[in-house]
């Protein structure tokens, strides 16, 4: 079986690890320098236990009988912890399975009608996750962190402003200094203008390999597209699973998935486990913290002897299943079967088997019937163990997790076993039942009829059936016939009773949030689309939360699967087959990707939500402050259009050497405007001579035609300084850009 292959998730050593400073693969050699003998021995010991499949054979039989009996025990005690949970759930599994028993009262075989108000709710629920899960065919999609603009190759950007720089100042030197330039076109902004006259295309940007713009988006979608295609195609089993969870996450109100790699597959599996099989002590904190926790599970006959003859069980005798608390219904069913399967426990624990008074975790496979350890497996790799600062003994063994908890809704007395539909509907559901049982019964008893005989009447015949046409003597001393009957007036079904069944209905509806709109059974013709958009948003508002905890847990479950694969991928990478398309994804791709997290959003449950938001941020696609072509593709994926890139086009990023040429030319204006400005000076300089000479000359009409020149010439000089000024802050912010884009920053708002 699957679930007994060895998994385990890479967690990073810190200081004081067996991989730590000194002690790289001296530790595992025994010859850690630093490390007592008793510590390298101890280190080795673990590090065996770490990689073998199973090491209850290297245990003390006696040792391994009190650990089968004390992790029998451990277990009663859990079960018992969550009796109460346990029996509730199962009544909630009946209601919502429409599980039906006898009932014998108010008279044998009465009416027993289970209405389906748990099980519409279930359906509401299932239905509504899955867009909210998954997008097309993506169900992952890979996190990067910082800025995805690329890194600039400063070497190289050195080299080509300089080459730009140079240019420029032999442009303004005039001819005859061409033989001076030191470095190619190519080096150039723009390069050399050819024979022709024609302009040569602008140098690209140089990057550092493998950080240019968008790689970590790139490497983040490899990792997508293969983590989406596991789940989807290699691991057939997720989307069954998936289905299963998702019924019964709202019924129990918690599920839980396990997660692992099997080397015989040579994947990852994943596998839907019931919290009716997993065991855990009522007031855990959570499955991490938890001392144990224990997942029932059956094997047939045949499945403990390939377990056996390839060495994941030790011998053992199983004999024949009996039944337990565990299969009883099962186990009458399989009466008498000699393939009846026979129930395990896999408890994930602490013990120490090293005795050096540090208890290390542990996974102890258990035949329940026999109460006979039949395997065990350390539960920690060699990066999860710390050693003390003085490096003489074990300081923490890190455990190794498989299961994700999904809840459904908070408990406020456990942190492990969650509500669900059953807990909040349940007492309303059974009240629903009586009520429609009660009205069936009295309308029975309406129909059916039924009565007391005079003694005066004589029938001698037992009971009378009837044909059609035909009478019957009977003997009589009454005067009428009629007057030795007496039937009771059955009044039937209460209409009080009819119109508090259908609040009770209604009340149900309302907690589950089950409303008109979101079934589909709203007509939308006279309805405007914003009214429709609202009350669309008010009958989701009840999911919404739940979606939250569900993507949470989803995250987390990918946590642990982007792990494996980050472990376990080969270095050549893997190569896969998705439709008529060939893709391959890299060890590097994960080694450099941040990690994973679900497509899904719980505000967007439905495609009219989706459509309704890409029209909000439509008008914006043009505005300056956003980015268009994010705007475009936000738009298309809420189509569902599909190969997106094919109609967006790629937007080439600023050019900091088209920039610099800007700068350049605007410089060279700003020094024909301070030309002009001395210009006006010298002119402003000979007015004020002549009007002086003007003044001792007395010349009539001379000063006032001066005086107006030099009007004009203060306007010219105010102007140029205006311009100056202009061109004096368009010159700082374009050097803000360009210096922005070198160090590869976000943009600021400018100045206005």
């Amino acid at each position: 079986m699957p679930e007994y292959s060895d998994g385990r998730i890479s967690y990073a050593a810190g200081p004081g690890g067996l991989d730590g400073p000194g002690a790289e693969t001296d530790a595992t050699q025994g010859q850690g320098q630093g490390l007592s003998p008793d510590i390298q021995k101890l280190a080795q010991q673990l590090l065996k236990w770490s990689q073998s499949p199973n090491i209850a054979a290297d245990i003390d039989p006696n040792k391994l009988m009190r650990l089968g009996l004390e992790c029998c025990y451990g277990y009663e005690i859990d079960r018992r912890s969550r009796k109460e949970w346990e029996d509730r759930s199962e009544a909630f599994m009946d209601m919502a399975l429409q599980r039906v028993k006898p009932k014998n009262w108010p008279w044998p075989q009465s009416s027993n009608v289970m209405w389906p108000l748990l099980s519409q709710a279930v359906n509401e629920f299932a239905s509504a996750i899955y867009p909210v899960i998954m997008d097309g065919d993506r169900v992952v999609k890979g996190k990067i962190l910082g800025s995805d603009k690329g890194v600039p190759d400063e070497a190289k950007m050195q080299e080509m402003l300089a080459a730009a720089q140079q240019m420029a100042a032999m442009q303004q030197a005039g001819p005859g200094v061409g033989a001076m330039q030191p470095a190619g076109p190519e080096m150039m902004p723009g390069g050399a203008a050819g024979a022709s006259g024609e302009q040569p295309e602008q140098p690209k940007i140089p990057y550092v390999t493998g950080k240019e713009p968008g790689a970590k988006r790139k490497r983040a979608d490899h990792v997508s597209e293969h983590m989406s295609w596991q789940l989807l195609s290699q691991q057939k089993e997720w989307q069954t699973d998936s289905d299963r969870l998702f019924r019964a996450l709202p019924i129990l109100g918690c599920g839980a998935r396990k997660s692992w790699f099997d080397p015989v597959w040579g994947r990852n599996c994943s596998m839907y486990v019931s919290m009716m099989d997993l065991v855990v002590n009522y007031y855990a904190k959570s499955l991490e913290t938890a001392p144990r926790l224990t997942e029932v599970s059956e094997l047939y006959p045949y499945e403990i002897v390939d377990n056996i003859r390839s060495g994941t069980f030790i011998k053992f005798e199983h004999g024949t299943a009996v039944a337990t608390d565990e299969n009883i219904d099962e186990a009458q069913a399989w009466s008498g079967d000699r393939y009846a399967p026979h129930v395990f426990l896999e408890q994930h624990c602490f013990w120490d088997l090293d005795d050096d008074g540090y208890m290390e975790p542990y996974t102890v496979t258990i035949h329940k019937q026999s109460q006979k350890v039949v395997r065990v497996t350390a539960r920690y790799d060699a990066d999860g163990i710390r050693l003390t600062e003085d490096r003489t003994q074990i300081a923490k063994i890190e455990p190794l997790h498989y299961y994700t908890l999904f809840q459904f809704m908070p408990n406020p007395e456990s942190a492990i076993y969650g509500h669900g539909f059953g807990h909040i509907l349940g007492p309303i559901n059974e009240s629903i039942n009586s009520a429609i049982n009660q009205m069936f019964d009295a309308g029975t008893l309406q129909n059916v009829q039924g009565g007391f005989v005079g003694s005066g009447l004589s029938m001698h015949a037992g009971a009378l059936r009837f044909k059609m046409g035909e009478f019957r003597p009977v003997q009589s001393t009454g005067p009428a016939l009629r007057d030795n009957f007496f039937m009771p007036d059955f009044k039937g079904p209460s209409l009080v009773m009819f119109q508090m069944f259908g609040l009770l209905v209604e009340a149900g509806r309302e907690l589950a949030g089950i409303k008109a709109v979101t079934t589909g059974q709203a007509s939308p013709a006279s309805t405007d689309p914003q009214t429709m958009m609202a009350m669309l948003e008010q009958g989701m508002r009840v999911f919404k939360d739940v979606h939250k905890r569900v993507l949470r847990g989803l995250n987390e479950e990918y946590a642990k699967l982007f792990a494996l694969n980050r472990k376990y991928m080969p270095k050549q990478g893997f190569k896969y087959q998705r439709a008529d398309e060939e893709f391959q994804v890299s060890a590097e791709d994960y080694a450099t990707t941040s990690g994973v997290e679900t497509v899904g959003d719980p505000n967007m449950v439905t495609d009219m939500q989706k459509l309704a938001r890409a029209q909000l941020i439509a008008p914006f696609k043009d505005d300056q402050r956003c980015d268009g072509k994010a705007i475009i593709r936000r738009i298309f994926e809420a189509g569902n259009v599909e190969d997106i890139d094919e109609l967006v086009l790629e937007q080439q990023a600023p050019n900091p050497f088209a920039m610099l040429e800007l700068q350049l030319k605007q410089a060279e204006i700003a020094g024909a405007v301070v030309q002009q400005q001395k210009d006006h000076a010298q002119s402003i300089l000979y007015l004020m001579q002549a009007r002086k000479a003007a003044a001792e000359a007395d010349v009539v009409g001379l000063e006032a035609q001066i005086d107006a020149q030099l009007d004009r010439e203060w306007q010219a000089i105010e102007h140029t300084n205006n311009q100056l000024q202009a061109l004096e802050l368009v010159v700082k912010a374009e050097k803000v850009e360009v210096d922005r884009v070198k160090a590869n920053k976000p943009a600021t708002k400018k100045a206005s």
